[in-house]
């Protein structure tokens, strides 16, 4: 688990290869309280979000394995984890939660590298694949009314955000400058919200087109969602604790909520989900573990 960059001898009697010690873990933050793990153990555990009524959470785990995702549901303090996926395709990950609870939109990953969205209900049962278009369609979020999800779908070096409708499966680019990724839609569903890939900038466009504007220079990668009191964001400050603010894009004005910490500065990507009632937010945070 974790062996990567595999070299041989000319013999090809011996073989060496590296083999990582990062251990990715959900921890959850309380406005002025220091991140505490939520979801942890000796493998990885990322890209957590609760669900609507906030008393559960979904998150990707390899403690079935201890090599390749599956998604995992628990009560919203962590405990009674739960496999949901197994085996759809060769890893499955990125859950999110419709606005009734009653499905979870996942990415997964098939034998040929490519990312598709699916659909599964939080208590079980057979998956529904919504996407199958060429490329990578990652990252799944829900309109307000249910009735779309929104990805960003990858082809060779570019990608844009694209929506798709659930009844129909019609679906509609968003995005046209091919470097753009995690489309969310803001809280009054006219607008959405996705990132530049080369800037990390947070941009907000009007659902019904027109020109998008800045909303924030630059965020972590991922590290953003989208409530009812703004938007959650943790900045792209050089350090290792860097600061979440919450950003109200009506006015500009924002506050510090926290500071995340533990971070691996290397490969700086984190995601946050806030809990509905907002009084928290769930983050999957990367820490160094010890050497084995």
């Amino acid at each position: 688990v974790g062996a990567s960059e595999p070299a041989t001898t000319s013999a090809m009697d011996r073989l060496v290869f590296s083999r990582s010690s990062l251990n990715w873990d959900v921890y959850e933050m309380a406005w002025g309280h220091r991140p505490q793990p939520l979801a942890a153990s000796s493998v990885n555990e990322l890209l957590a979000n609760f669900s609507p009524d906030g008393r559960q959470i979904v998150f990707c785990s390899a403690r079935s394995s201890g090599d390749s995702f599956e998604l995992w549901i628990a009560s919203a303090d962590g405990s009674g984890a739960r496999q949901l996926t197994r085996g759809i395709g060769r890893g499955q990950c990125g859950g999110t939660w419709s606005p009734n609870g009653q499905q979870i939109a996942f990415d997964s990953v098939g034998e040929d590298g490519r990312f598709h969205i699916w659909l599964i209900d939080p208590d079980g049962g057979t998956p529904r694949q919504v996407t199958t278009d060429p490329g990578s369609q990652r990252g799944p979020s829900w309109s307000h009314d249910g009735q779309w999800i929104y990805y960003w779908l990858q082809q060779s070096n570019h990608s844009d955000v694209w929506r798709t409708r659930l009844s129909d499966g019609v679906r509609e680019q968003l995005t046209h400058d091919g470097k753009t990724q995690k489309g969310v839609e803001l809280f009054g569903g006219s607008h959405f919200l996705y990132q530049d890939t080369e800037s990390g900038a947070l941009m907000e466009a009007p659902l019904e087109g027109g020109s998008a504007r800045q909303l924030v220079k630059c965020a972590l990668f991922w590290a953003f969602a989208a409530g009812s009191r703004g938007i959650y964001y943790a900045g792209c400050e050089p350090r290792s604790d860097p600061p979440v603010y919450l950003l109200n894009p009506a006015t500009g004005k924002q506050r510090l909520l926290g500071q995340l910490e533990k971070l691996t500065q290397s490969m700086p990507i984190i995601t946050l989900g806030y809990l509905p009632t907002e009084r928290g937010c769930s983050i999957p945070e990367k820490s160094v573990a010890e050497p084995t």
